[in-house]
């Protein structure tokens, strides 16, 4: 009887620490809103190009992350009116991270010579991937 009540201690025990140990995220009681990518002061933020790039890449997966809403299962999808709200959030962030740039006369190449710029490309040819499958499958 001793060895079936250690054993059941034991099991009791390590249920107790696997569980505590779990997905925090289902736990977490943080809104929608919370968990998207933050647009909001990006242009704050830009010192320099890479930080310019930074920001750019920040608005792309934004943008990505709010298409995939759109287009994806309808667990994810969110509703018409947040999705145009969510879209103008990002767009007035991309118009103020341009007028920084614009303000801080950074032309392309200084923008291209940044360091992070690849990850940037690589992002916005994802975008475009995405975009084009879209609206292949919808077009028919």
């Amino acid at each position: 009887m001793k060895k079936i009540t250690t054993i059941l201690g034991l099991l009791f025990l390590s249920m107790t620490i696997l569980s505590s140990c779990g997905d925090k995220d289902k736990d977490d009681k943080k809104s929608k809103k919370d968990r998207e990518i933050s647009v909001k002061n990006l242009d704050k933020d830009i010192d320099n190009e890479e930080d310019a790039v930074e920001a750019m890449i920040t608005i792309t997966k934004a943008q990505i992350e709010l298409v995939e809403k759109a287009i994806g299962p309808p667990l994810l999808m969110m509703d018409d009116e947040d999705l145009e709200d969510r879209g103008e959030d990002i767009d007035k962030a991309e118009e103020d991270v341009w007028d920084k740039i614009i303000d801080e006369e950074w032309d392309e190449d200084d923008l291209e010579d940044a360091d992070n710029w690849d990850e940037y490309e690589d992002l916005k040819d994802e975008f475009e991937d995405i975009m084009e499958d879209y609206f292949e499958k919808y077009s028919e």
